[in-house]
């Protein structure tokens, strides 16, 4: 599941581990390989824990050019 669909205060939910971010306020997301390997085993729980303030998924998109 992508980032974009889970709300923000979700990236800052206390069962992230420390490890998940670059710094010790957890101001900034590590986006690393092992730093998201670690997110994504939390992603379903966030996923449920979350699911009335995610955005929705398209299934098809029009672009206008």
């Amino acid at each position: 599941m992508p980032f974009f669909r889970l709300p923000a205060e979700a990236l800052t939910d206390d069962m992230i581990p420390d490890e998940c971010y670059l710094d010790g306020d957890r101001g900034v997301f590590n986006v690393q390989v092992e730093s998201l390997s670690n997110f994504r085993k939390l992603v379903p729980v966030l996923t449920q824990k979350y699911k009335d303030g995610m955005s929705g998924q398209r299934t098809t998109r029009t672009l206008p050019f």
